[in-house]
């Protein structure tokens, strides 16, 4: 049995209906030698503009699928790119929130070194306490050790020349004495 095909002219396709030919899943009676009457050629074209329209749709709709495919493919290798650009984000978002994490660990330890120093300081009151009794003392009229040093080792270098020359006064006094003594006669050895 011969099958009707989109292809076949209307001639073709009036001699395979004529033969008992099948179209889709039904089978034509064979007809007799007789020339088709115009309701069968009638039929034949509109059977052959159906399978002309069937074959446009199918073409579109192959057209769409390809082109559907396309964007599915652009839309795939769009997504991996974003996808690698969203993992890259990611893990340097992730490095950085590790290095905040660091930082504010190493901030809490040097908060609790100055807690700590801080708790070993004096307190205001006794902060207070301390320049009352300061004032009270008053050590700005105090000497200091160097300062005492100074005043002594001035006061001896002092007393030192104050007995030089009452040395030298003795001696020159002795001296006048031994001259004059000499001068008239009177010399005491």
């Amino acid at each position: 049995m011969a099958e009707l095909t989109p292809n076949q002219t209307s001639s073709q396709m009036s001699a395979n209906i004529q033969q008992g030919s099948v179209v889709g899943s039904a089978k034509l009676a064979p007809t007799q030698a007789k020339a088709p009457t115009p309701t069968v050629a009638y039929d034949i074209k509109n059977i052959n503009d159906a399978i002309t329209n069937i074959t446009r749709r199918i073409k579109l709709i192959e057209e769409r699928s390809v082109a559907l495919k396309s964007k599915t493919t652009m839309l795939e290798d769009n997504e991996m790119t974003e996808k690698r650009h969203v993992d890259k984000e990611v893990k340097e978002l992730s490095n950085n929130i590790k290095e905040v994490k660091l930082s504010i660990a190493q901030i809490k330890d040097d908060v609790l070194l100055i807690i700590k120093e801080l708790q070993t300081l004096a307190k205001k009151d006794k902060v207070d306490m301390l320049d009352k009794y300061i004032e009270l003392w008053s050590p700005i009229n105090y000497v200091s050790q160097n300062e005492v040093q100074k005043i002594v080792k001035d006061l001896i270098e002092e007393a030192l020349k104050d007995m030089n020359l009452k040395m030298q006064e003795e001696k020159y006094v002795d001296d006048v004495i031994d001259r004059k003594l000499k001068e008239r006669g009177m010399w005491i050895n």
